[in-house]
């Protein structure tokens, strides 16, 4: 095998990995760079159609790529009563997905004292975030956004943008419990640090947080 046939390899791989990619910015970025490599490819073993066709989905990505950057997300929270029958849906529409993450959550769990609301992104529902209040402690009992969104920004946007508002609610931390995996290692992104129980963690809102 030469050089240039792991080239074209490593390409097709590339756009392989953009196709299973979450995140509408790593499947652009990811199918941009296989697209680059593809134009190396085609242009090293002079297949033209190959290198052409690939340069202008290089244009293409990049041009998309821009749009989403330059666009700035609007991030909203909006409170709703806890038998709010569009949040009830979209929990049902969504509970195999959720348990991926959250494998004990139980719709049961949500209670008329529990806080709830919906996460949007510009116009779109992205996800909904659950909780209940204890003193000047909120623990989260379900927080997920569907897939397209996964870019820690409602995160970020809630716990650190909105924590004003938390603080004027009386609220001091938030907390979760008996999460691992993927979902741990995002709440670590957002700042959260490991509790005294595995599989628990808080955030200090009260505390400069870097993340």
């Amino acid at each position: 095998m030469t050089f240039i046939d792991i080239i074209g390899y490593f390409a097709s791989i590339l756009v392989l990995i953009s196709f299973i990619a979450t995140s509408i910015i790593k499947i652009r970025l990811i199918n941009l760079v296989g697209c680059i490599f593809f134009v190396w490819y085609g242009i090293t073993i002079q297949a033209w159609p190959v290198a052409g066709f690939n340069f202008v989905l290089c244009l293409v990505q990049i041009y998309f790529l821009y749009k989403i950057l330059k666009t700035k997300a609007d991030y909203r929270l909006v409170k709703c009563k806890p038998n709010d029958l569009c949040l009830l849906d979209f929990i049902s529409y969504n509970i195999k997905d959720i348990r991926k993450f959250l494998p004990e959550f139980d719709v049961s769990s949500i209670s008329l004292a529990t806080d709830c609301y919906f996460c949007f992104v510009n116009e779109d529902i992205a996800g909904v975030w659950i909780g209940n209040k204890c003193d000047s402690d909120f623990e989260v009992i379900l927080e997920y956004v569907k897939d397209k969104y996964r870019d820690c920004g409602t995160g970020r946007y809630i716990y650190h943008d909105r924590k004003d508002y938390f603080k004027s609610e009386g609220i001091d931390t938030f907390s979760v419990k008996k999460i691992f995996g993927a979902h741990a290692e995002y709440l670590k992104k957002i700042g959260f640090v490991k509790g005294e129980i595995e599989g628990n963690y808080i955030l200090d809102i009260t505390k400069k947080q870097k993340y």
